[in-house]
């Protein structure tokens, strides 16, 4: 998985925002993941692998939490998973969430 922490934007540009074969941490605050395709996560698996992480910070929930414009295809395991922490505040936008695997 690729870490992302705090105050940090993931943007796509065009048709090269692709993640093939890696999901995302998210470990701070005010993160923004916009025009970004998470794709091929061991989709042959059952328990292959997490699109996006929802981690917490030192036993508290993340905030600020924006996810728009994101595809999330052929994955192994589950879209979105969040820690014991939780998240306080999180808007997912205009995203695509295709739940076939092979």
């Amino acid at each position: 998985m690729l870490s992302v922490r705090s105050n940090k934007t993931l943007r796509g540009v065009g048709k090269k925002g692709v993640l093939k074969g890696k999901g995302l941490k998210l470990e701070g605050d005010n993160i923004i993941i916009q025009n970004v395709h998470i794709t091929e996560l061991n989709a042959q698996y059952v328990w292959g692998g997490d699109a996006i992480f929802l981690g917490g910070i030192n036993n508290r929930a993340l905030k600020n939490i924006w996810i728009d414009h994101v595809k999330i295809s052929r994955v192994g395991r589950q879209m979105f998973v969040s820690g014991f922490d939780g998240v306080e505040s999180i808007t997912i936008s205009n995203s695509d969430f295709d739940g076939r695997s092979d």
